[in-house]
């Protein structure tokens, strides 16, 4: 019985070294575009988190009758919800999302409140009121520039308000990380809900 001789030739050290100097190449590649995918997920997320707490708030003001609000700590990176005890203070909700949410690693968050549209509101003795400094007039409109009252009880952070009636501070916050992703969570008017926009994509 003749045995048949075999075809298959093994790889060669070189072969394997050169093999390995591919991969190494394909990887230094890709991995630079896989961090990006990673970094820029977490501010997507960030920002649908934010957007969750906005239509929570919005959502439970108007159920319980009572003012809400969303508090926004920009130098320390975090976002939580106060609601209107009735003793003319503000206290956590006792579920998870009177959490204190904390943006993730390396993104950072403005905030550009408007309450000028709820300004005719009644304001709780004990809450201090901060001026935030509007945009200059138009030129040719005359007046002085848009002075705003961003009711603030607690210094370093502000905050935007959801009435019982269904009206809330317009407001902006932005989200951005190392790689310039941003992620916007927008109220354009007082009647209006949150809505979270990125480049090329809008939902509410």
């Amino acid at each position: 019985m003749n045995r048949q001789a075999s075809n298959f030739r093994g790889f060669t050290l070189i072969e394997l070294i050169m093999v390995m100097a591919i991969l190494v190449l394909v990887a230094s590649v890709i991995a630079p575009n896989l961090r990006g995918f990673g970094i820029g997920r977490k501010t997507n997320d960030a920002g649908r988190m934010i957007l969750a707490m906005t239509k929570y708030a919005r959502t439970q003001s108007e159920s319980e009758g009572r003012i809400y609000r969303l508090n926004l700590d920009e130098s320390g990176g975090a976002a939580w919800l106060t609601a209107d005890n009735g003793d003319g203070g503000f206290s956590a909700p006792t579920n998870d999302f009177g959490d204190r949410y904390s943006l993730p690693e390396g993104v950072r968050m403005s905030v550009t409140v408007n309450p000028q549209a709820n300004a005719q509101l009644n304001v709780p003795a004990n809450v201090q009121q901060q001026t935030v400094q509007g945009p200059a007039p138009l030129e040719g409109g005359g007046g002085a520039p848009n002075t705003l009252m961003q009711n603030q009880h607690d210094p370093g952070t502000a905050y935007v308000q959801f009435q019982p009636g269904g009206r809330t501070d317009p407001a902006t916050i932005h989200l951005t990380d190392t790689l310039g992703h941003t992620v916007e969570v927008t109220c354009q008017s007082a009647t209006e809900a949150f809505a979270m926009s990125s480049p090329g994509q809008v939902s509410r």
